[in-house]
Order: C-alpha cells, then structure tokens, then sequence
C-alpha cells in the first residue's frame, strides 16, 4: 500500500474513532453521575453539544483528507459517493417501507408498532435525505456561482 492510501485510511480510522469517542463518552459519564444529577433535558443538550464536537472533528478529518488527494483521488471518491450513495439510497428503500408499515412486528410481535413511531421512523429515514439534498443545493450554487 503506498504511504498515501495509508495516511488516509489513518486519517480517516482517527476521525471515525474520535467522533464515536466523543458522541460516546456523555452516555458513559452519564451512568458514573447519580440519577437526575443534570437538569431536566441537560443530558438532551450535552449529548447534542457532543454530537455537534463530533461533527466539527469529522468535518476537519474529512478535509485533512480532501487535501491531500490528487485529481484522480478526488475523481473516483466523488464517482464512489454518487453511484455508491444513490444505490444505497435505492436499496434502503423497499427495507425503509418493509419496516414503516410494521414489517419488524410481523417477524417479532415483541416490537411494538404505533403511529408515534411510525412518524418517528419516517422523521429519521427522512432528515438525512432532505439535508444531503440541501447540501447537494447549496454546494452545486456555490460551485456555479464561483464559476460564474
């Protein structure tokens, strides 16, 4: 492996382990403080405050990363991401509609099933789409307004 494939692939292990690390260690830190020890909904806004640091860490990694590649680096990810990314989206949904309608329930009834969380399970599935599309939409105007 040549030394940049492994500075990357170093680069990015530092950032996904970083990022767990830091989404993680409130959950850990919760358990060691006594029950209702943060104010109501503080643990809400520590865990978000940690996803926030994890986000930043990730984001700095990631164009650490973007960087150092060469033209064809940056050519095959961004080929890898479209391609790799729109055929996952397609994949996940007949499971995203399997496991909306109850699907989870009718292979073990032990899971419950009830609109609350069936908004919730669309509210997920749904977030990441619709703001990986407004990226794409703010990242394709700057690109044409700094080309323009």
């Amino acid at each position: 492996m040549d030394p940049r494939t492994t500075r990357t692939l170093r680069s990015a292990a530092i950032a996904f382990a970083g990022a767990l690390l830091i989404v993680a260690s409130p959950i850990g830190l919760a358990r060691l403080l006594p029950p209702h020890s943060l104010p109501p909904g503080g643990f809400i806004v520590v865990v978000t405050a940690a996803a926030i640091l994890a986000a930043i860490w990730t984001i700095y990694f990631v164009i650490k990363i973007g960087r150092r590649a060469d033209e064809l680096h940056r050519t095959l990810e961004r080929d890898a991401w479209y391609w790799g990314g729109l055929g996952g989206l397609t994949l996940s949904m007949p499971l995203y509609a399997f496991i909306g309608m109850g699907g989870l329930h009718w292979i073990d009834p032990a899971i419950p099933i009830s609109a609350g969380l069936f908004r919730a399970f669309v509210i997920g599935y749904g977030l990441p789409i619709c703001l990986q599309g407004l990226g794409f939409g703010i990242a394709i105007l700057w690109q044409r307004h700094k080309t323009l």
